[in-house]
């Protein structure tokens, strides 16, 4: 059994203007740091054997703003967002209006990366992955610290509980929200989802 912990990052503006972000690599805004830094007091004292985190930025600045040393984290490319193409910096609205086809055509099969970033298949095959490492390569009992996004902790826990994880949108994770599993060979148990009580 391996106890893995999953934290999304912190706010940026895109966040706040509700924009494709993906792969782009922003940074936290103000309310985004201050977010991280109130992780602290969640994760000062706690041990951890291995901490993992996206290679993008915001990522990294929320781990660093929790107090985590950039020295004792493993950037770990599978764990980055899932990659939007020409619709990153849009919002919604503004995909609809500049490329409505090729909305149509992604959101109907999103095995279909007519906008130029990832099919769905490669996001999970990535994010299977990394689930797989730290479930098989690992001593029992060991702790893993990941920080990442909320797409891909989506679809981290889809494939952990045996959900589709074409359906990772059912997993809805906010800015800094922790969850909290126990990876077994037989399955997952979800011991903590979304938490958000250090924002209050």
């Amino acid at each position: 059994m391996t106890k893995v912990f999953l934290i999304r990052h912190g706010e940026t503006d895109w966040n706040v203007a509700r924009r494709y972000q993906g792969q782009t690599d922003t940074d936290l805004n103000a309310n985004g740091q201050a977010q991280a830094q109130k992780l602290i007091t969640v994760l000062a004292g706690q041990p951890f054997d291995h901490i993992y985190s996206s290679d993008l930025k915001r990522v990294m600045q929320t781990a660093t703003y929790a107090g985590i040393p950039e020295a004792d984290i493993i950037q770990d490319p599978r764990l980055r967002e899932i990659h939007f193409g020409k619709f990153e910096g849009l919002t919604h609205a503004e995909v609809a209006e500049q490329y409505p086809d090729d909305l149509a055509m992604w959101e109907d099969d999103r095995e279909n990366n007519i906008h130029g970033g990832e099919k769905m298949s490669e996001v999970i095959t990535r994010v299977q992955s990394f689930y797989e490492h730290l479930r098989d390569d690992f001593n029992d009992g060991e702790r893993m610290l990941c920080f990442a996004h909320g797409g891909t902790i989506a679809i981290f826990l889809s494939v952990a509980m045996g959900v589709d994880p074409h359906k990772w949108w059912q997993f809805l994770v906010e800015n800094t929200g922790i969850t909290e599993v126990n990876l077994y060979d037989s399955g997952t148990l979800l011991k903590k989802f979304n938490d958000t009580h250090h924002l209050d």
